[in-house]
């Protein structure tokens, strides 16, 4: 039986754009820095700085995920062990470090560890956030500066960005799975009717190619 559908070599994949959620995702982004900016102005925080910038790096991670606080959730476990893992090296380990070689040896058990979970699909996440915020945290320099106070006030930093983070998210981002879903359905249901009224000038490829992602993204939801 011949096709629908002839494929066509020469058609570009045409996918569905969001510009409306990725507005709002950025605006989270944008609260959630602001939030953190004006508390660290208000109490004169020496690191909060550092709040506002994991408050950037943390909300553009997640900026895709459409209910936000599950993901956030799980990732409080990993903020925890990445303040353990670098407290372990900044005042156990680093501490005895004096050549280079012991240097990669240090950090070679933690560091081989992270990349094996990142090649895994099943803690690709996990391990890709360790090796990212334990290299960041950990901030190597030329000489040992190990300094409690500032260890601190940098785990804080971290852990109160991410929280505050997390609590913008929910309050601004609240429901937004159903939201999406009514909008995939109701653009389907547009370019069909505009497909049998005649008032479409794409090829019938670039169309199928067109529903079919956003069904893709319906079933994901």
């Amino acid at each position: 039986l011949p096709l629908a559908f002839i494929p066509d070599t020469w058609t570009a994949s045409i996918q569905h754009r969001e510009y409306r959620l990725a507005l709002w995702s950025a605006a989270t982004v944008a609260f959630s820095i602001l939030a953190c900016c004006t508390f660290w102005i208000a109490t004169g925080w020496v690191d909060g700085e550092s709040a506002a910038i994991f408050a950037a790096v943390v909300g553009s991670l997640f900026a895709g995920v459409d209910d936000p606080l599950p993901t956030y959730r799980n990732f409080y476990k990993i903020i925890l062990l990445v303040i353990a893992v670098n407290g372990i090296y900044m005042f156990g380990i680093l501490p005895r470090v004096t050549t280079l070689e012991m240097l990669i040896a240090a950090l070679m058990p933690a560091f081989v560890l992270f990349g094996w979970m990142s090649a895994r699909p099943a803690t690709a996440r996990a391990g890709t956030f360790l090796a990212i915020f334990t290299s960041v945290q950990l901030a190597l320099n030329s000489s040992y500066t190990g300094d409690f106070a500032s260890f601190a006030n940098g785990s804080v930093s971290l852990f109160f960005g991410v929280v505050l983070t997390a609590i913008v998210s929910g309050i601004v981002r609240l429901s937004v799975s159903e939201w999406v879903a009514e909008r995939l359905l109701s653009s389907n249901w547009k370019t069909l009717a505009t497909v049998t009224e005649g008032r479409t000038w794409q090829q019938s490829v670039a169309i199928a190619s067109l529903m079919q992602h956003r069904l893709t993204l319906l079933s994901a939801r």
